[in-house]
């Protein structure tokens, strides 16, 4: 009998520090922006897993951020540098070989986050780090559930296009509004029961 090996893999990545730039700006919603950045620094990046998180770095006094100095204890900031707003964000895309990664952010109001998310503009520069590591689920599962809240979005669509054609999802969102699908494959079909949105993808037919 075959023996099928549905465990988790759980990957340790190096940890980098990364200044990029901003290259575009596009409005996915109303509510939802994908800043692309690109930049020399992206060289030997990797993401594999759809849930991966790179941390975002944003001066909280204003002031562009120095590369801080990696010790074991964590990231050390001179002294004389403001203590900046980390936040994570799932790569959405990354293209390997024209260096650019996708990132998605939510706009929810006046967070540091989305405060920069919402004023970004080409050439504008952004400090991430990581992902320090992944877990990567298996492709040995008959089908797949996939929920999360808003903020989840983009890992449920990555996850979705990254599966194969032969593998049912059924991904389920819970949002203040009924969200709108970026993802290019397979389509999507949203259906709003109040605040619950709930996407479909049929299985396939033979």
């Amino acid at each position: 009998m075959e023996v099928v090996n549905r465990s988790l893999e759980r990957i340790r990545l190096e940890i980098r520090i990364r200044i990029v730039d901003v290259a575009s700006v596009v409005a996915l919603t109303p509510h939802m922006r994908r800043i692309r950045l690109t930049g020399p620094e992206l060289e030997g990046f990797q993401s594999p897993g759809h849930a991966d998180h790179v941390k975002v770095f944003l001066p909280s006094d204003g002031k562009p951020l120095p590369r801080p100095e990696r010790h074991p204890d964590g990231l050390v900031w001179p002294d004389e540098v403001a203590k900046p707003f980390v936040r994570e964000y799932t790569p959405r895309y990354f293209d390997a070989a024209a260096l650019t990664l996708d990132l998605d952010f939510v706009l929810h109001g006046d967070g540091p986050a989305s405060s920069w998310a919402a004023a970004a503009r080409p050439g504008d520069q952004l400090m991430i780090g990581g992902p320090r590591g992944t877990i990567r689920v298996p492709e040995a599962f008959d089908w797949y559930f996939i929920a999360g809240d808003e903020t989840a979005l983009p890992a449920i669509g990555r996850r979705i296009e990254e599966l194969p054609a032969n593998k049912p999802a059924s991904p389920s969102s819970k949002c203040p509004r009924p969200p709108t699908s970026s993802a290019s494959k397979p389509a999507l079909r949203w259906r709003s029961i109040g605040y619950i949105a709930t996407a479909a993808r049929p299985a396939p037919t033979t």
